[in-house]
């Protein structure tokens, strides 16, 4: 009977998730985006625009009608209750579409059979090909409970001011709602403390590449673990 892998991938905003995330889809691994699924789900003409835009009013719109994500992130990363509220309407869905998409991921690579989940891997020490591990991109993995339903959890981690450098350039937030948005999240030490393997961010994007090459191959040869 075959298994499919499920690695998790998590990260502070501005840690690099996305870039390692990137690197891991260039090297023709499955890669299922929860920041993806839950703009859509906020996309126009669904039941949560409807929910959210009714209890934010129409100040969080753009001229086209779309959500404006920056204007609703400064409104509830500046208030804990408006955030909860989001995330309550917003994660229940996009938990239900990673698991929809890693059951699809996992049926298919068995070949029609989905193993128990406490059946783990590599019992022979075989090298493990690509099309058996899917990595699931998740900012809140721990939060939402999907860190429990995973085989790995990949933490990718970044010194404070460089996260806050970063983040500065790609989103124009000054540092002050940037430190907002940083401690409404799981403490860094916390994250760091329940994942299998904490992959370092603070350097070139060639030094970056080389640790995940590393850590890929390391997985495709982990023995098998009670």
């Amino acid at each position: 009977m075959k298994k499919c892998i499920k690695v998790g991938i998590t990260g502070g905003s501005g840690a690099g998730k996305s870039t390692v995330c990137s690197y891991i889809r260039n090297q023709g691994y499955e890669v299922i985006d929860s920041d993806e699924i839950a703009k859509n789900i906020l996309a126009k003409g669904t039941k949560q625009f409807s929910i959210v835009k009714e209890h934010f009013g129409e100040g969080i719109l753009l001229p086209d009608g779309d959500i404006d994500r920056k204007k609703l992130g400064s409104i509830v990363f500046a208030d804990r209750k408006e955030l909860n509220f989001l995330q309550n309407v917003v994660t229940k869905g996009a938990v239900e579409e990673v698991r929809r998409l890693m059951k699809n991921f996992c049926y298919s690579y068995s070949g029609g059979i989905i193993e128990p989940a406490d059946q783990r891997i590599n019992k022979n020490n075989q090298s493990i090909d690509e099309n058996r591990i899917v990595f699931v991109d998740a900012p809140i993995l721990f939060e939402t409970g999907l860190n429990m339903e995973m085989d790995f959890v990949w933490m990718v981690h970044s010194k404070k001011e460089i996260r806050l450098e970063r983040l500065a350039k790609r989103d124009g937030l000054t540092f002050e709602e940037l430190e907002k948005r940083m401690g409404a999240q799981m403490p860094e030490e916390e994250k760091i403390s329940k994942s299998d393997f904490v992959i370092e961010n603070n350097g070139t994007i060639e030094k970056l590449s080389t640790i995940i090459h590393g850590e890929l191959n390391r997985l495709k040869q982990l023995e098998f673990r009670e």
